[in-house]
């Protein structure tokens, strides 16, 4: 349970993170589908392979 939460956890904060910087930096709102396909390329990155 512990290393879910951890997971849900870390991709929160990052799409968080990056939508918030997408409104700030060029006033664009980032929505679930375009979140979702960020989720799908995070999961082939060697580092985030976890969440898989």
């Amino acid at each position: 349970m512990r290393r879910t939460l951890g997971c849900v956890r870390l991709v929160y904060n990052k799409a968080l993170h990056l939508r918030t910087q997408a409104w700030y930096e060029r006033q664009e709102r980032v929505g679930y589908t375009e979140t979702s396909s960020m989720l799908t390329e995070w999961k082939k990155q060697e580092e985030l392979d976890f969440l898989n």
